[in-house]
C-alpha cells in the first residue's frame, strides 16, 4: 500500500468502525470524510513561516562612537591648552628672573661708577719709573716661580704638559688640548666637578688635576675638527663662564678667547651670546634640582642643547672690581628653591703657594684655592718646551648666521695692542 493512501484508509476505517459500534451514526458520513481526507492530500503543501529576524538598532552605537570621538577631541584640545599654559608660565618666570638679573646688574654698574668717581677725586701717587727688560723669544723669565710678584705662563706650560698637548696657532698663540678628549667622546670643560656658592660668586670645584689652571685662568674655544682648546690668560676668576636658565634647567659655557684681551671690559652681561656668537653646542645643561651635585652625573647630553638653548635666557653677570672677579649667574635663592636643600656659602681665600696639592680645601665656611698671580711682561716671549704642531687656520664653532670676522678682527687688534 502506498504511504500516501494510508491516512485515507485509516480515516475511512475509523468511520466504518464507529458506524459498526454505533448504529446512531449515519453511514452517509463515510463518503464525506473520505472526500475531506482526499482533499487534504491533494492540497499543495504550505511552507512553514520563516523565523522572525531580530532587527538591531545601530543608532545608539553610532551616537556613542560620536560622543567618544568628541570627548577625545576635547581631551586633545585640553592637553594642547595645558602645554601652552605651562610654556607661557615658564617663559614668564624666566623673563621675571631676567628682569631681576638686569636690575642687579644695573646696581653693580652704579656701584662701580660710584667707586670710579670717588677714586678720581684722590690723585694717585706718581710711581717711579721701573725699567722692565722682557725676556728674549724662546726664553723664560722666572720660569714657573710663584712669589710676591707672581709667576708667568711657564707655570702653565710645565704643569699642564703631562695632561695634554700644546699647539701653536696663528690666532690664539699657544693653546692646550687635554688628552682626555681622545679618551672620552662626551668630555666638555666644566663638567668633572661641581659648583659652590662663595663671596666671589659661583666657584668651580674641579675633580681634574689640571683644573686649578684651565677653569680659573684663560678661555676655551670649540674648534672644528679639533675639539676644545684652552687659551692661557692672566686674570684669576671663580669661573669664566656664561650662564642660561629657565624654570627647570640651568646651563653654562666657557667664555670664548675673544673676551680675553678686552681690558676695558669690566662687565660681562646677558648679551655675551649675541656679541660673541656663542654656539648652543658649547653649553652644558643640567636640571636645576641637582645643581649642587657633581655635574657629570646629572648633566644632559649635548643633543639636548639646541632645544634647551631656545627655552632658556642668558643671565650672565660677571663683574671685575680691583682685579677681583665676581661670577654672578643663577640667583642663590632660586637654586635653594630648586634643590630644596641647604646651600653652603663659603668665604674664598686665594693662596699663591700651591702647598701640598692642587685640590681646593674646605675648612668650615672657608674655601682655599690655589690662585697665583701670573701677570708678567714677558709672557708673550716664552713658549712651551713641547709643541706638537702648528695650526694656521682655526675655525671656531659659533652660532649659525653669526658674522665672525668682526669679533676675530677685534680680538686680533686687542692682542697686538697688548704686545
Amino acid at each position: 500500500m502506498k504511504r500516501a493512501l494510508f491516512p485515507v484508509f485509516v480515516a475511512t476505517a475509523g468511520l466504518i468502525t464507529v458506524g459498526c459500534d454505533r448504529p446512531d451514526v449515519a453511514l452517509s458520513a463515510i463518503p464525506a470524510a473520505a472526500a475531506s481526507a482526499t482533499a487534504a492530500l491533494e492540497a499543495p503543501a504550505t511552507a512553514p513561516p520563516p523565523p522572525a529576524v531580530e532587527t538591531v538598532d545601530t543608532s545608539a552605537a553610532t551616537a556613542d562612537t560620536a560622543d567618544a570621538e568628541a570627548k577625545i577631541r576635547e581631551m586633545e584640545q585640553a592637553e594642547m591648552d595645558l602645554r601652552k599654559q605651562i610654556a607661557e608660565e615658564k617663559l614668564a618666570a624666566a623673563q621675571a628672573d631676567l628682569d631681576y638679573q638686569r636690575e642687579q646688574l644695573e646696581k653693580d654698574r652704579a656701584a662701580l661708577d660710584a667707586e670710579r668717581a670717588e677714586a678720581a677725586k684722590v690723585p694717585a701717587p706718581k710711581a717711579l719709573p721701573v725699567a722692565v727688560k722682557p725676556a728674549p723669544p724662546g726664553a723664560a723669565g722666572p720660569a714657573g716661580v710663584v712669589g710676591a710678584d707672581g709667576g708667568d705662563y711657564q707655570m702653565f706650560y710645565e704643569s699642564l704638559d703631562p695632561y695634554g698637548e700644546w699647539m701653536d696657532t696663528a690666532d690664539y698663540g699657544y693653546v692646550w688640548r687635554p688628552n682626555v678628549i681622545g679618551q672620552e667622546k662626551d668630555w666638555r670643560p666644566y663638567t668633572r666637578g661641581r659648583w659652590v656658592d662663595s663671596d666671589s660668586g659661583w666657584t668651580w670645584i674641579s675633580d681634574e688635576p689640571f683644573g686649578w689652571a684651565v677653569y680659573h685662568y684663560g678661555r676655551w674655544a670649540l674648534i672644528e675638527n679639533t675639539g676644545w682648546i684652552w687659551v692661557p690668560g692672566e686674570e684669576w676668576a671663580p669661573a669664566w663662564v656664561a650662564w642660561r636658565n629657565n624654570q627647570d634647567s640651568v646651563g653654562w659655557t666657557p667664555l670664548p678667547p675673544e673676551t680675553l684681551y678686552a681690558a676695558d671690559n669690566t662687565v660681562y652681561d646677558n648679551t655675551v651670546d649675541d656679541v660673541y656668537g656663542i654656539s648652543p653646542a658649547s653649553y652644558t645643561f643640567m636640571p636645576a634640582a641637582y645643581f649642587d651635585e657633581p655635574v657629570y652625573e646629572r648633566c644632559l647630553p649635548v643633543s639636548s642643547n639646541i632645544g634647551l638653548f631656545g627655552l632658556t635666557v642668558n643671565i650672565t653677570n660677571i663683574v671685575i672690581r680691583d682685579r677681583r672677579v665676581h661670577c654672578g649667574g643663577p640667583r642663590v635663592e632660586w637654586v635653594r628653591e630648586c634643590t630644596r636643600r641647604p646651600l653652603p656659602h663659603y668665604r674664598l681665600d686665594r693662596e699663591r703657594d700651591r702647598g701640598d696639592g692642587w685640590r681646593p680645601r674646605f675648612d668650615n665656611d672657608r674655601l682655599f684655592v690655589f690662585a697665583p698671580s701670573v701677570r708678567a711682561p714677558w709672557n708673550d716671549g716664552i713658549r712651551p718646551r713641547h709643541v706638537k704642531e702648528r695650526i694656521d687656520h682655526i675655525r671656531p664653532i659659533r652660532r649659525e648666521g653669526f658674522v665672525k670676522r668682526a669679533v676675530e678682527d677685534r680680538f686680533r687688534d686687542q692682542r697686538n695692542d697688548r704686545r
